[in-house]
């Protein structure tokens, strides 16, 4: 027995310190939203009235809370992009086609395409894969070109890069784009060409995938090659890495800006991953805490700070900010759970297969491994003089 103890206390001496991040997860397969639907999402928006809306194969799905609906786009193609406007009207962008949804005399949703607003030597592009709305004015980004629609006056304005572009986003009124050869350029209505942003030299080769507003008035760039950059009066710098796993391991899908001033990075293959400013990396949603897959193609914070992930397989709605954390066997604990203490700032949990404990990954999440201290199911765990004990049979 005491060897038991001494065992341990050693091995607790060895389990890295770091943060709990099992929040509660809900997730919606096919099972949920049809069976006859595709199990990959692209997109995911919320209205006004607080209706999700996710970018499936063919077209939309519709959910509000309790029911699921279905809006057809395009068939044989996948919604890329979605996007709200001040006025609560829903765009869509898919391959070749980009629209708005329009209530019919049912007042259901509609699919209403804006091609026709285009003269036909516009009307060649693939993909939309991004969509910004301002003001009156809506952004619809593909590789060949950008569109501004002018939603007062029913007006598309046609934007062509010298070579291509690859993706944009909107900070505060500006309009940015990463251009292939380029840089980066910026647009706003009021301009007639994007122009280019000084400084951004490395992107003319390295793709951007975020890009955000930061306190001192200077822009962070999240790249999925080389690492993340702040660009400021022209000038800009490299931050420097300092994770046990670097940010370009990761391969960085996307990004979004949370309520609590933190980025949510989403990934081809490591789920979704939170960092700060500084790109320290703070927290991980995968697989392991709930997840239905870990290829995150889009992430929304809803006005409840719920995270909703458009994923490979399936939708997730993660209780991002709840204090609660839920453990289960995908984070490692194998059999029912019999006791459960927390000891030097280590969760230890007793089941039929022994006891566990949690240890921290590079990311600073925490799984669970069985110690292999006791054979056999554990009854009771209790402290006494600084001293944990065991209880087993």
């Amino acid at each position: 027995m005491k060897k038991l103890f001494l065992a341990i206390l050693f091995l607790i001496g060895l389990i890295l310190h770091g943060q709990d991040f099992y929040p509660p997860v809900l997730n919606y397969s096919v099972k949920d939203y049809g069976t006859d639907r595709n199990p990959e999402n692209y997109a995911v928006i919320q209205d006004y009235r607080g209706v999700m809306y996710f970018g499936n194969a063919h077209g939309i799905l519709e959910f509000d809370g309790e029911n699921w609906n279905y809006i057809t786009v395009r068939i044989g193609e996948f919604v890329r992009s979605l996007a709200v406007d001040k006025n609560g009207t829903i765009f869509a962008g898919t391959f070749g086609d980009f629209g708005l949804l329009k209530a019919n005399r049912k007042g259901q949703l509609e699919y209403q395409s804006l091609l026709n607003l285009l003269p036909e030597e516009d009307q060649f592009f693939g993909n939309i894969w991004r969509i910004y709305t301002i003001d009156e004015y809506v952004y619809f980004q593909a590789q060949e070109c950008f569109y501004l629609y002018n939603t007062k006056t029913k007006a598309i304005r046609t934007i062509y890069p010298e070579s291509s572009y690859h993706l944009s986003f909107l900070v505060g009124d500006q309009f940015y784009l990463r251009e292939r050869g380029v840089g980066l350029v910026r647009f706003n209505p009021a301009m007639e060409i994007p122009a280019p942003v000084i400084g951004t030299d490395p992107f003319k080769e390295y793709g951007v995938f975020g890009m955000h507003h930061l306190a001192d008035d200077s822009l962070l760039i999240i790249t999925q090659e080389i690492g993340i950059f702040k660009w400021k009066n022209n000038a800009i710098r490299a931050i420097p890495d300092k994770n046990n796993r670097g940010l370009n391991q990761l391969g960085i899908f996307g990004s979004l800006a949370l309520y609590d001033g933190t980025y949510l990075l989403t990934t081809r293959t490591e789920g979704a991953v939170s960092m700060n400013s500084n790109g320290e990396i703070l927290k991980q949603i995968d697989r392991s805490t709930g997840l239905l897959s870990n290829t995150i193609h889009a992430a929304f914070q809803d006005r409840d700070l719920n995270v909703w992930l458009a994923m490979g397989n399936g939708i997730s709605k993660v209780n991002y900010h709840s204090p609660m954390s839920y453990f289960n066997e995908k984070s490692g604990i194998e059999g029912g759970v019999s006791a459960i203490k927390r000891f030097k700032g280590k969760l230890f949990v007793g089941s039929a297969y022994g006891l566990f404990v949690q240890s921290s990954n590079v990311n600073k999440n925490k799984r669970f491994h069985n110690l292999d201290v006791v054979n056999g199911q554990v009854w009771d765990i209790k402290i006494y003089n600084n001293t944990l004990y065991i209880a087993s049979g």
